[in-house]
């Protein structure tokens, strides 16, 4: 059983993301199964980052 936590985003050098089919199609399964678990703590700490690193840029500081 696969949780948010195992999930890792691999982006190429020119900023493109690489898409697992295989890992999206086992995790549509266990979506559809029931089975797929939330790390809502981890969702809530990518969400904080996301929201700083926006902040910054709005501030110019990237």
């Amino acid at each position: 059983m696969m949780s948010a936590d195992d999930e890792n985003i691999d982006v190429t050098s020119s900023g493109d993301y690489e898409v697992d089919t295989v890992r999206v199609e086992r995790i549509k399964q266990e979506i559809s199964e029931g089975s797929f678990k939330v790390n809502s703590e981890i969702v809530a700490d990518r969400l904080l980052e996301a929201v700083k690193e926006l902040i910054k840029s709005k501030k110019g500081e990237v």
